[in-house]
Formats: structure tokens, C-alpha cells, sequence
């Protein structure tokens, strides 16, 4: 069995002060059939080796502070890949609603 993890280091501050939790994705990439090999005559590379490369170099590009970030990736047997990244329970959309609610009940309550 083989598994590869790479943990990514994006500099901000850690999920747990912004709020987050983690949730995880997975993934099952489609399968070269047995004994596949290129036009060079060596085996084919697994999917998820070229899918998990993918993720790591386009997700940890991403980098905004209103993005939920790629924390680790990781390959697992037959096949699967594990993202595992922050998670917010509300959207962005519900944060702006809610902050907009508070400064709106901030003025009247400074106009009375």
C-alpha cells in the first residue's frame, strides 16, 4: 500500500482563529487497465499521481483570504485522493448578510 501526503504551508492564520473546521473531499480517479504502458514502453503513470499533482499546484495557488485553503493532500490505494481543506458552515454571502444585520442594528441603536 502505498500513500503520499503533502501538507501545505499557506501563511495565514490557522483555521481554528477564523472560525473553520476541516472537512475532507474525496476522490477516485479512473484506473489504467491492467498492464497499460506508454508508447515508450514503460507502465502508464496512476491517475492519481497526475491528479494529486494537479490539485497540489492549481488549490495552493488559490490564495485569498476569503478562500477556504488546501490544507493536505494525500494519494491513498486504488486509485483514491483525500483534500483535506478548511470549512466554513456559513458562506460568505451569510457573513456579509450578518454583518450588514449588526451594523444596521448598531444605527439605530446610536439614533435613539
Amino acid at each position: 500500500t502505498h500513500t503520499h501526503t503533502t501538507t501545505m504551508n499557506n501563511h495565514r492564520p490557522g483555521y481554528q482563529d477564523l472560525g473553520a473546521e476541516l472537512g475532507i473531499l474525496t476522490f477516485v480517479c479512473a484506473v489504467h487497465p491492467t498492464g497499460s504502458v506508454g508508447s515508450n514502453g514503460l507502465p502508464l503513470t496512476p491517475n492519481s499521481v497526475r491528479c494529486l499533482g494537479r490539485a497540489q499546484h492549481m488549490l495552493a495557488a488559490l490564495q485569498h483570504p476569503h478562500l477556504c485553503q488546501l490544507v493536505a493532500a494525500e494519494r491513498g490505494v486504488e486509485e483514491r485522493m483525500f483534500l483535506v481543506s478548511e470549512h466554513f458552515a456559513d458562506s460568505l454571502a451569510q457573513e456579509e448578510e450578518r454583518q450588514q444585520q449588526q451594523q444596521h442594528e448598531q444605527l439605530q441603536q446610536q439614533q435613539q
